[in-house]
């Protein structure tokens, strides 16, 4: 069971290096605000400032015509195809403002950084202002934000700085900071900073052009049931070059929006994909895992598709739209149904070397021996000037 499938194979290299680092311990609370408390040495996230943009959106598609207006964010590599779909499914319901974020689609990416300090986020939070300038220049009413996967970041970096602004979020399969432990343990900012801007960023600057193009294949075939539809995908994620996409991922996995999270006060609905479960203690352990990185939004409602891989657009579009539909309308959110996992089967434990087996009969007895002399499993030389002793009792 692993959630490391959900982006390219290079992430697999976090399994081992998290495995073995101690347990992070708990935050003590002080009874301060987070971001008082925090280190001086580790930047806390804020809300983006309302700076000039640097890039902006590069592209906006706008259909239907409802009552509700939608800012649909797509996640890494893709562009605002990815919900055409959805878009002609929901005309009627919605109003509907699927973005491009700059670097996507063969679009012009913002400047470079130029340090590796992927926690500071300047591309995410450069997306972040692109959806809030577009929120400011349609004059929408208190849009809805929907965020898939990295998305979900942008559109919670916007509803903290504009909680005003934004009627409710929806992230679907998006966190407010990647997992990257997994369902066993809790990276704390420091060692993800740690980790992000050391060993994964010489992990990706050692692989080639055409290899990492390969693993981004890999992964939207794993997360895309329908050949054709991955097809498109993997065309659209191939106009992104490496440095680009590198960039975007790697500042997703760096960052850690827990203090900045709370902030968004409006409604959240959180679609969880779960897949890859085998038994139940592992569909438990990520359904805690969810539960766990979300603890911090005050209003999030938190709903599984069991059996659905990442790309729930492609994968679940009836119950994606009846869960947007039921969450929108103030009603009870309904997940979607998968197969129910069994226990994990017991291991039976063989039996001890020197443990006979109960349909053997028991060897005999064999006298102790002293210290130095022969082991219990060698016979006991018989010493010449003793006299005969009767064997021992059988066992």
């Amino acid at each position: 069971m692993s959630i490391r499938r959900s982006l390219p194979a290079l992430v697999l290299a976090l399994s081992g290096w998290c495995a073995a680092q101690p347990p992070a311990e708990p935050p003590k609370s002080t009874g301060t605000d987070p971001a008082a408390a925090a280190p001086a040495s580790t930047p806390v996230p804020s809300a983006p400032a309302p700076a000039a943009l640097t890039t902006p959106l590069a592209h906006v598609e706008t259909r239907g015509s409802g009552p509700i207006p939608i800012i649909l964010i797509p996640g890494l590599v893709c562009d605002w195809t990815t919900f055409d779909a959805f878009m002609d499914r929901n005309a009627a319901k919605y109003t509907m403002y699927a973005v491009t974020l700059p670097g996507f689609g063969g679009s012009e990416p913002p400047p470079m950084p130029a340090s590796n300090t992927y926690h500071q986020g300047e591309w995410l939070d450069n997306a972040a202002r692109a959806v809030a300038a577009l929120i400011a220049e349609r004059n929408l009413d208190k849009p809805v934000l929907l965020g898939q996967t990295m998305g979900t970041q942008v559109a919670l970096r916007v509803a903290a700085a504009k909680p005003d602004s934004v009627r409710a979020v929806i992230a679907v399969n998006g966190w407010p900071a990647y997992p990257l432990g997994g369902a066993e343990q809790v990276i704390d900012r420091s060692n993800r900073e740690n980790l992000i801007n050391g060993l994964m960023h010489s992990t990706c600057d050692a692989i080639a052009e055409s290899e990492w193009m390969n693993q981004q294949k890999e992964w939207i075939e794993l997360g895309v049931d329908d050949k054709a539809r991955a097809a498109a995908i993997i065309a659209v994620g191939a106009k992104v070059t490496k440095p680009v996409s590198t960039r975007y991922m790697l500042e997703y996995l760096a960052a850690d929006l827990s203090d900045l999270a709370p902030k968004a006060t409006m409604p959240v609905l959180v679609i969880a994909a779960l897949q890859n479960v085998e038994f139940a203690e592992d569909d438990a352990a990520l359904r805690s895992m969810w539960e766990r990185e979300w603890k911090p939004v005050p209003r999030h409602t938190l709903v599984f598709f069991e059996d659905t891989a990442e790309f729930v657009t492609e994968n679940a579009p009836a119950d994606l739209d009846r869960a947007v539909e039921q969450f929108l309308a103030n009603r009870p959110v309904e997940g979607k149904k998968g197969t129910p996992k069994p226990p994990r089967p017991t291991t039976p434990q063989p039996a001890a070397p020197d443990q006979p087996q109960a349909s053997e009969p028991a060897p005999p007895a064999t006298p102790p021996t002293a210290p130095g002399k022969p082991g219990a499993t060698d016979p006991v030389p018989p010493d010449p000037g003793a006299e005969p002793k009767p064997a021992g009792p059988p066992r």
